[in-house]
């Protein structure tokens, strides 16, 4: 059996620091699995963004919030 696949959405999303304003803005065809992946490299220590993640680090991850542009759906 063959469970239903998730949703894709595609577009463009930004981690924010919320107290300073500082963004990582990232696109993607697939937003759900790169917060996801994105989320799970900063709680890791691992994330390819330096600054990012000495920010994230420091300040914690209460700090900050996920947010994307419009969404577009991608058929299948």
């Amino acid at each position: 059996m063959r469970r239903n696949p998730r949703t894709k959405y595609v577009g463009v999303y930004a981690i924010r620091h919320v107290p300073t304003g500082a963004m990582y803005v990232g696109g993607s065809t697939d937003i759900t699995g790169r917060y996801t992946h994105h989320r799970y490299n900063l709680r890791r220590g691992t994330h390819k963004s330096r600054p990012l993640q000495n920010l994230w680090t420091a300040r914690g991850e209460s700090e900050f919030e996920f947010t994307n542009a419009p969404a577009v759906v991608v058929e299948r």
